[in-house]
This record gives C-alpha cells, sequence and structure tokens, in this order.
C-alpha cells in the first residue's frame, strides 16, 4: 500500500498549526470558544486515530523504509 508522506506531513503540520492557534479559546471565559476548541480537538483526535489504523504507530524501522520508499 503506497503512502502519501508529503502530504500527512503537511496536514498535520496543519493540524498543529491549528491547534496552537486556537489555545487560547481552551480556558476562555466564553462557552461558545471553550465549545470550538473542544470540536477541533475531537476532530483532530478522532483523525489521529485514523491515520494510526491507515499507518501504524511511526517506529525507527517504518520510518527508514519510508525514507528509502521513492516518492
Amino acid at each position: 500500500m503506497a503512502h502519501d508522506i508529503a502530504a500527512l506531513a503537511v496536514e498535520l503540520t496543519d493540524m498543529a498549526a491549528a491547534d496552537h492557534r486556537s489555545t487560547v479559546r481552551a480556558n476562555s471565559d466564553d462557552p461558545a470558544e471553550q465549545l470550538a476548541w473542544r470540536r477541533l480537538t475531537a476532530r483532530h483526535g478522532d483523525r489521529l486515530g485514523e491515520i494510526m489504523d491507515e499507518y501504524g504507530w511511526p517506529t525507527a524501522e517504518s520510518r527508514s523504509t519510508a525514507l528509502r520508499s521513492p516518492a
């Protein structure tokens, strides 16, 4: 099964950036902002679960194999 590691790296980087931008909402006094934060983190958690199911847990072996695979 061929995986697009570059696209996955972009997706994970984008998710991290969204998390960082939204962090201030986590402890906001505004319940709507807290809810937005919770929805974002739940969505990201669901996606990370999907990624784990598809790619498995990253190991030194899987990383070295990915680096040797032609792009």
